[in-house]
């Protein structure tokens, strides 16, 4: 691992390899493979074989943020896109990090298929009427695709299975 991070790693990213507690607040058990981006919401974890291709694939495909935090100007980018814009609503900052904690293998597994923002629902309260939301009933996650908006129904829960199922129903080809 230690090579690995050294030769292949280390021109792309800060990295430190440990054996000690000092990532216990990452949920990834031991071995593990942790990537900490500051404009990710999320951090992935990888747990699969620890061999250096599946590494590699694995650090490519999250080298860029799982679950963006949504601004002006990478919105514009995000729409010009095309590719479906799966929205988390929240106007509390802990609460969007938890739902993107959930939701992070979905954004793994979905990636460059739907794109993943957390929405300040207080700083970007504009967008809430666009969508249909309202402040009382947030959080909440949207969809929206070139053609339209899905709102999830309100009263289901945003968790990984549920968001799941949703996204497959909602968006075409998955």
């Amino acid at each position: 691992m230690r090579s690995l991070a050294q030769k292949e790693l280390s021109g792309r990213f800060f990295v430190g390899v440990t054996t000690t507690s000092a990532l216990d607040t990452v949920e990834a058990g031991a071995p593990s493979l942790s990537v900490f981006n500051r404009f990710d919401e999320a951090e992935p974890a990888y747990q699969g074989p620890f061999d250096r291709t599946s590494l590699l694939e694995f650090v490519d495909k999250v080298s860029e943020p799982l679950i963006r935090q949504l601004d002006l100007p990478n919105l514009v980018n995000l729409m010009q896109s095309g590719i479906p814009l799966a929205m988390i609503f929240s106007a509390n900052k802990d609460e969007r990090r938890a739902i993107s904690k959930d939701l992070a293998g979905l954004a793994l597994k979905y990636r460059n298929l739907v794109n993943f923002v957390t929405v300040d629902a207080e700083k970007h309260s504009f967008l809430l009427g666009h969508f249909g939301l309202h402040m009382h009933s947030l959080p909440a996650f949207v969809i929206q695709t070139p053609d339209d908006v899905f709102p999830l129904n309100p009263v289901s829960e945003i968790r990984f299975d549920t968001v799941d199922g949703f996204i497959r129903q909602v968006v075409p080809g998955l």
